[in-house]
């Protein structure tokens, strides 16, 4: 991960396997913002007060 944008989206650079043997570009990719993800987590029917923490979570 490289970063978070001001949308809470996480990013994250991504190297192929192939750039030691051809010329390849790194990947960039958006995740799903934390609040959207916790929002889909509760029309799921899961308690998002669960997530209120990172920590412990192995």
């Amino acid at each position: 991960m490289i970063g978070i944008n001001k949308e809470g989206r996480r990013i994250y650079l991504w190297h192929p396997w192939e750039k030691g043997i051809a010329l390849v570009e790194p990947y960039v990719y958006k995740d799903v913002s934390i609040y959207d993800y916790l929002q889909e987590l509760a029309k799921r029917g899961e308690n998002i007060e669960e997530y209120k923490s990172i920590w412990y979570y192995y």
